[in-house]
């Protein structure tokens, strides 16, 4: 991950709290990926391969529940000007 990123990804909420080094050696074994739309990330009841932080666009997840209707989440990025819990609107 380039440097700037780096600066970037250290200044989200999520990593509120954790210490430096511990989020230091994340970001070195991290990188940026960008997604087309519609692609599928992580399928239910499967192991996921990666943690994803959304940095821009969205999330749209979504459960087949058992009478066939769709229950769908978006979740927005998480950004270094906005706090966690305003962003957790998945679900």
């Amino acid at each position: 991950m380039r440097s700037e990123d780096q600066v970037e990804m250290r200044s989200l909420p999520i990593f509120a709290g954790v210490a430096r080094d511990h989020v230091d050696q994340m970001l070195r074994v991290s990188y940026l990926q960008r997604f087309p739309a519609h692609v599928e990330l992580v399928r239910e009841k499967e192991p996921a391969d990666y943690v994803y932080q959304v940095k821009s666009g969205a999330v749209r997840s979504y459960k087949l529940l058992s009478d066939g209707r769709r229950q769908i989440g978006v979740a927005p990025p998480i950004s270094a000007g906005c706090s966690q819990k305003k962003n957790s609107r998945l679900g």
